[in-house]
């Protein structure tokens, strides 16, 4: 009668241990399945997945789970000397090519779509006539100050000026990167900018009653010049520019990771706590070649390492929106313009 009793004692251990190891097991599967996703052009993937097969492949790696953007940083931060040589090198390659290519090299084509997580789609455009040769007039800034705030890109512009007067720029000193037209800086003026330094693939020419608070510089220059630039900066402000940096389209080096250079060149530019206005296309990662890139979860992850991003402002609204419908709901290469702020750790 014991033993039986010791048996059947035995049995129930097991069976119970049995049991909890299938609870624990479904309960880990239930998580995991209940665990927020990214979205991308293979689908739906794992922060484990988007850190093992993107973000370590170029150099990050996640610090916290955050959604819909995980935070980031660089396994090996660079120094700042490091980013500029490296653009520089780049760049010097790159100067005697006389048109952009038409097509990604397929020794390059993982590099530009993050090893195929992005949308990819082909067209083209040749932009490099508008350069250092081919000057540009800035002389209507007087009668921009004087007028209704505008922009190039109505309504999504509207969004820096939103950013601006929320975060505050008054009595600042501030770097434009990219800017064919002078509507950022009057933008920039208008919310109490002092003084502004663009740097632009073209030669800028300011109308003269406005030199003493806006000047211009090519970008090899103001790599070439970096040191006397470091740190230096309250706020950078930067629209419809950075998604085109290493396409080659405006004359830029080719550069699969040229977007993250510039990110990087202007975290080296900004004193500590300063602002980074990024006004760049907003939707599902992808990329339309030679034209522009779209950012979504996995782009936007790499390019706020360094940064504390703040907040998001659109063309519509003074008050900040949420990104999160657009860069996961989005149909691929469908996208709006956001100005995000981020401030520099």
């Amino acid at each position: 009668m014991k033993r039986f009793w010791i048996r059947e004692l035995l049995l129930l251990v097991s069976l119970l241990f049995i049991l909890n190891f299938m609870l624990q097991s479904n309960f880990a599967k239930f998580n995991n399945f209940r665990k927020p996703k990214l979205t991308s052009a293979k689908g739906l993937i794992s922060y484990e997945e988007a850190n093992e097969k993107i973000f370590k492949k170029f150099g990050y790696e996640i610090i916290e789970e955050t959604y819909p953007i995980p935070k980031l940083r660089e396994i090996e931060e660079k120094s700042c000397e490091i980013v500029n040589e490296q653009w520089l090198n780049i760049a010097i390659q790159d100067r005697n090519m006389s048109e952009p290519p038409r097509t990604i090299p397929n020794s390059q084509e993982d590099l530009y779509s993050l090893n195929g997580y992005m949308h990819m789609q082909f067209s083209y455009m040749n932009d490099r006539k508008i350069g250092a040769n081919h000057p540009v007039y800035w002389n209507d800034i007087s009668h921009r100050m004087k007028s209704p705030p505008t922009d190039n890109y109505s309504p999504d512009g509207k969004s820096v000026n939103h950013a601006m007067k929320a975060v505050g720029v008054n009595n600042q000193n501030g770097l434009v990167v990219g800017s064919l037209s002078a509507w950022v800086e009057v933008y920039a003026l208008k919310n109490g900018a002092a003084h502004l330094l663009t740097v632009e693939y073209t030669t800028i020419i300011v109308e003269e009653a406005w030199k003493h608070r806006i000047e211009t510089i090519l970008p090899i220059d103001f790599v070439k010049k970096s040191a006397n630039f470091s740190n230096s900066f309250d706020f950078v402000s930067t629209f419809s520019s950075i998604e085109h940096s290493g396409l080659g389209r405006f004359g830029d080096p080719m550069d699969a990771i040229g977007d993250f250079r510039e990110m990087q060149k202007i975290r080296c530019a900004l004193k500590k706590g300063g602002h980074l206005f990024l006004g760049i296309p907003i939707g599902v990662d992808g990329i339309m070649f030679n034209l522009h890139r779209i950012y979504g979860q996995l782009r936007l992850a790499m390019m706020f390492s360094g940064f504390e991003w703040i907040a998001t402002y659109s063309g519509t609204s003074e008050k900040p929106v949420d990104l999160t419908e657009t860069v996961t709901k989005f149909k691929p290469m469908e996208h709006i313009q956001y100005t995000l702020v981020l401030k520099k750790l």
